[in-house]
């Protein structure tokens, strides 16, 4: 019997039964089956991060130190296999690796890749002008300019027109100040795009801070010029009168040093005479700041000055102790022993004898009440 041509004498409705029929036969079958579970599937609540590990899923690279898949490292050592694949192929995978990572901001893992594909050794010149390029960029987002700039140079050199090269290589000029550097790659710029606005808004910027910086040279070149003569005219003058000036380390006078720019220093006057500051000490009173006077003529005598300094009493001497009438003034020797100082002396008189030092810029005079416990002291010590 032909049982094609009984299904075709079949009514809709009897048709229905029998499909309806084999459905429940199959549903029946299936659960008769032997029940397990399906291990090699990912679970329902851990499938989105088993996915973005697979290699034919994940979005982003693996981190460094991350577990790779099993088919990732197997796909890697296909990818890198020098025996398999030929220079140019093996520059190629790793531009394509550093790539990705720099679109997705791993900069370092970037590097990484363009400095492989360079290893490779490809000897094409377009390839590595672009490896060379892509690795700039990468340094440049991790503020590596310097290395970002050789990397630039080294485009450049194998593609001198090369326009992403040279725009970097202006770019890092400029964040390294290198600024004529700078104005010469935007020249270069300029000569392929020359309505390049931006590149021509830095040059413009770079050529008038160089210009600010070459008049600011000049000027500073000035004072120095300037500073000099004054210095030795000073130097040549403290030298006529025999005064000794401890010298530093570097075997200059340390009056002239740079580190005593905050204070006052000798002065060489219209008329030749020298205007000194002076350093007061007060031993007898530990607590006490040392005085400075910023001015004292070399012609002027002690009680000239002091007449002023001691007219009225200090804050730390509501007693009154120190006038004019009631102190006494010493120096220290070059061997340590203090020496009396008359007010009626000059202040030049007292740097011209042979055992009086200055240090640290200033000549010191120490400051004791008359016949004082202390000045008795030092006194029996002379």
């Amino acid at each position: 019997m032909d049982k094609s041509n009984n299904f075709n004498k079949m009514t809709e409705d009897e048709r229905i039964q029998l499909a309806a029929k084999l459905d429940k036969e199959l549903e029946q079958f299936v659960d008769g089956l032997p029940k397990r579970s399906y291990e090699d599937g990912w679970a329902e609540e851990s499938w989105e991060q088993e996915m973005e590990s697979h290699p034919f899923f994940m979005t982003k690279p693996p981190e460094a130190g991350e577990e790779l898949h099993p088919l990732y490292e197997g796909l890697q050592q296909l990818k890198y296999d020098p025996d398999v694949n030929s220079p140019k192929e093996l520059a190629t995978s790793y531009k394509e690796d550093g790539n990705f990572n720099f679109k997705h901001k791993n900069y370092r893992l970037a590097v990484v890749a363009f400095t492989e594909g360079l290893k490779s050794k490809c000897d094409d010149p377009e390839i590595d002008a672009t490896l060379y390029n892509n690795r700039a960029a990468a340094h440049y987002f991790l503020k590596n300019y310097r290395s970002s700039l050789k990397d630039c140079e080294a485009a450049i050199n194998l593609k001198p027109n090369y326009l992403k090269a040279l725009c970097r290589a202006a770019q890092c000029c400029q964040a390294t100040n290198k600024l004529e550097l700078c104005v010469t790659y935007c020249d270069k710029i300029l000569e392929i795009e020359s309505d390049n606005g931006l590149y021509l808004k830095m040059k413009n910027d770079c050529a008038e801070k160089l210009d600010r910086q070459k008049k600011q040279k000049k000027i500073e070149e000035r004072d120095e010029r300037k500073r000099e003569k004054i210095v030795g005219k000073l130097y040549e003058a403290i030298v006529k009168r025999g005064i000794n000036i401890k010298k530093g380390r570097d075997g200059l006078l340390e009056l002239f040093n740079d580190c005593y720019e905050q204070f006052a220093k000798v002065r060489l006057e219209k008329d030749g005479s020298l205007t000194w500051p002076v350093t007061l000490m007060y031993p007898e009173n530990h607590f006490q700041a040392p005085d400075y006077i910023q001015s004292f003529p070399e012609g002027d005598t002690f009680k000239e000055i002091f007449r002023v300094a001691f007219s009225s009493p200090a804050e730390w001497d509501p007693q009154f102790r120190y006038k004019l009438e009631t102190i006494s003034v010493y120096y220290k020797s070059t061997k340590n022993k203090f020496v009396p100082v008359q007010l009626s002396d000059t202040l030049g008189n007292i740097l011209s004898q042979k055992d009086f030092l200055i240090e640290d810029g200033t000549p010191l005079f120490y400051i004791f009440v008359r016949s004082s416990e202390l000045e008795n002291m030092l006194v029996n010590e002379r």
